[in-house]
C-alpha cells in the first residue's frame, strides 16, 4: 500500500541518494575479494548515522550483480522479522536503529527484493529473552536458519556483529555475541570512520545527535577496506564521517525515547 512521504522521511531519502553518489564509499567487487571467499559479511556499526545504511544499499546490489548467478543473497537488518514493513511500530523508535537513512535502506532493499535480486529478512527474535546470553544465541539461530547456499550480509550493532576468540567476552561484554554463535563462516567487518563524525543514539536517557572523535579503527587508513584482526573483528571499513541521521518518527509525547519497541 502506498504511503506518502513525510518531510522528514523525504529528507532521510535524499540524503542516502547523496551518500550514495559518493563513488569512493561504495566498494567495487575487486575490493570485496577477501569477503567473497567466506560465506558472508557480518557488518558492525555504530547506530543512527546516514553513511553506513548507505554503505549496505550498496554492498547489496553490488553483491548481488556479482554473484548473479551463482550465489543468492540475503540481507538481514537488525529489526524484528515482521518489521519489514515501515508502518511497523519498531519504525517509532529513537535509538538509531529506526532512523530516517535506515527507513530509507529498508525501502530500498525491498525494492530489489521486489526485482528479485535478494532476499530480505529481519532476524531480532520476536520472543522475549530477559538474558541478554540467550538473545545473543537466538540471533545467530535465525542468521543460521538463512539456507546455506545464500550470501549473507548482516547489518547490526557492533558488539553483536563481533567474534571473539572463544573464551573470551566481546568488546568489554561480559558475554558472547551473536557474531561468535553464528555457524557459517563470515567475514566480521567493523564500520569506522576517520574524522570528527555526528550519530544518532541513546546514552542512558538521551536520545539525539552525539558528537564523535575519529574512530581509533580508522587511524591512519585511507576509506575503504583493511584488515583488523583484533576486537572479534576481521577487517575494517573506514567511511571518511559519519553523519547523524534522526528517528524516522519523532517519540511520541510520555512515551518511551530510548528503544524501539
Amino acid at each position: 500500500m502506498y504511503r506518502p512521504f513525510s518531510r522528514s522521511l523525504l529528507l532521510g531519502v535524499l540524503c542516502l541518494a547523496a551518500s550514495l553518489a559518493r563513488a569512493d564509499d561504495c566498494p567495487t567487487p575487486a575490493a570485496l575479494a577477501p569477503l567473497l571467499q567466506t560465506d558472508g559479511i557480518f557488518l558492525g556499526e555504530l547506530h543512527g548515522s546516514v553513511e553506513v545504511p548507505a554503505l549496505v544499499d550498496c554492498l547489496a546490489r553490488t553483491l548481488s550483480a556479482e554473484l548473479a548467478g551463482r550465489r543468492r543473497v540475503t540481507v538481514a537488518l537488525e529489526v524484528p522479522p515482521d518489521a519489514l514493513d515501515d508502518a511497523h511500530p519498531f519504525w517509532r523508535g529513537q535509538d538509531g536503529r529506526a532512523s530516517q537513512a535506515m527507513v530509507a535502506l529498508l525501502r530500498s532493499l525491498a525494492a530489489q527484493q521486489a526485482r528479485q535480486q535478494i532476499e530480505l529478512i529481519g532476524f531480532v527474535p520476536p520472543e522475549d529473552y530477559p538474558d541478554q546470553a540467550d538473545y545473543e544465541v537466538a540471533m545467530a539461530r535465525r542468521l543460521d536458519a538463512v539456507p546455506a547456499g545464500h550470501f549473507l550480509l548482516v547489518l547490526a550493532g557492533n558488539f553483536h556483529a563481533s567474534r571473539p576468540p572463544p573464551g573470551r567476552p566481546g568488546m568489554g561484554w561480559n558475554l558472547v555475541p551473536a557474531g561468535a554463535h553464528v555457524k557459517r563462516r563470515m567475514a566480521h567487518v567493523l564500520a569506522a570512520y576517520g574524522q570528527a563524525s555526528t550519530s544518532w543514539f541513546c546514552m542512558g536517557s538521551r536520545c539525539g545527535a552525539h558528537d564523535l572523535r575519529p574512530s581509533s579503527y580508522a587511524a591512519d587508513q585511507a576509506p575503504g577496506l583493511h584488515p583488523l584482526g583484533r576486537d572479534g573483528c576481521d577487517h575494517v571499513f573506514v567511511l571518511p564521517r559519519l553523519s547523524a541521521s534522526p528517528p524516522a518518527q519523532a517519540a511520541p509525547p510520555g512515551g518511551n525515547p530510548v528503544t524501539s519497541p
